[in-house]
């Protein structure tokens, strides 16, 4: 196993906060929409571990920007968006600059804010997400350059509603949404799935998930808890991932007859806190826990999620696993056809973005060189 690193910007202790904050939405039950689930739980008979071999490719224009989102292009060049000027830049495979796009501002093809940064490769399409302008824009990426389509207004949704990926399959959008609807004193927050018409409008209600789990604080302000159970979703071709890292459960949503399958690992278990993982996070994220309800949270729960993002291709999950600074951080991948599991060795934090033909794409925070590069596992 070899990988490669293309060099960028360091990335601030910001996205660390960022990383830790994508815990979202613990999921509980489904909606009658679905026409039949499936349940299964799976042991696997060993688990697999990788070493990560490092090897290195110089970025010879040197890009002195921050990288924040990435995706990976058919032909192998990469998109990545810069959060400073929020503009998106495609580079090629020895890290040149070939075209960029985008800027802060209100005009076709600028952003206030870049939330969700998708690639279909089938039609060479960027889709990009600005919930501060409540749009959507489209791009072409052609070999060398990115070029504007068009740009879509959000319509008016339900107040307590608010939308947070888009996607589009056969013609069809699935909006997922978090609601923020007053529920008293509840301690989740919903996550919910619709699908949409042309206009992005909502038609029908597919998945309502039981979300977020939240905080009371002192304030009477409900919050989501950085260290709380959480529901991560990705979507792939036909299908829509699922999974819950307080149950360990991968929940597969069939988009074409809304069939759902889920399936439990035991590698995805929970992990018991104690005394050494509350130091750790009262050291490196002290400002989380100024807050008496948050610090009381973190000081009496029993088990804590064991990671905190996945990507998928195929039928294969690849798991960002967030030790706490016990262990070296790893990814695990499972194959829900064939229940394998691997472990592969990382440094750090790796932050995964893309996976393109069994090929790990991500983030990576090196403390040695004091910056950020973009590396690939093969």
């Amino acid at each position: 196993m070899s990988l490669s690193k293309i060099k960028l910007s360091k990335l601030g202790f910001f996205y660390v906060f960022i990383w830790v904050m994508t815990l979202l939405f613990l999921c509980t039950g489904c909606s009658d929409n679905h026409k039949k689930e499936k349940s299964s739980a799976n042991k696997t008979q060993g688990i697999k571990a990788i070493d990560s071999n490092f090897g290195e490719i110089k970025n010879v224009d040197y890009i002195e920007n921050s990288i924040f989102r990435l995706k990976v292009a058919s032909n192998g060049n990469i998109v990545y968006v810069d959060d400073k000027k929020w503009k998106i830049f495609l580079i090629d495979k020895e890290g040149f600059v070939l075209d960029s796009i985008g800027g802060k501002g209100g005009g076709p093809g600028e952003f206030a804010l870049i939330n969700t940064f998708r690639l279909y490769r089938q039609s060479n399409t960027i889709q990009v997400f600005d919930k501060g302008l409540q749009r959507v824009s489209y791009f072409e990426l052609t070999p060398d350059k990115i070029n504007l389509l068009r740009v879509t207004k959000l319509p008016n949704f339900k107040e307590y509603l608010y939308l947070q990926d888009l996607y589009t399959y056969k013609q069809q959008n699935f909006g997922v949404f978090k609601n923020y609807e007053n529920s008293g004193n509840s301690s989740f927050r919903n996550v919910m799935v619709y699908l949409l018409n042309d206009s992005l409008e909502i038609s029908k209600k597919l998945i309502d998930l039981k979300g977020n789990e939240l905080i009371k604080l002192r304030n009477k302000r409900f919050m989501e808890i950085p260290l709380g159970y959480s529901v991560h979703w990705a979507f792939e071709d036909s299908l829509l991932y699922m999974s819950s890292s307080k149950t360990s459960e991968i929940i597969t949503y069939n988009l074409d007859n809304f069939y759902s399958e889920t399936q439990q690992f035991e590698s995805l278990k929970r992990i018991k806190i104690d005394s050494s993982i509350v130091n750790y996070f009262l050291t490196e994220f002290d400002y989380l826990y100024d807050d008496q309800e948050m610090l009381f949270n973190l000081k009496n729960r029993e088990f804590i999620p064991a990671y905190y993002d996945f990507k998928a291709e195929g039928s294969k999950l690849y798991f960002v696993v967030f030790n706490y600074g016990l262990q070296k951080q790893e990814i695990l991948m499972i194959d829900l056809q064939t229940k394998e599991v691997k472990r592969i060795s990382s440094l750090n934090i790796f932050d995964i973005q893309d996976i393109k033909r069994g090929v790990i794409y991500g983030i990576y925070r090196d403390d040695e060189i004091g910056g950020n590069t973009i590396r690939y596992i093969r």
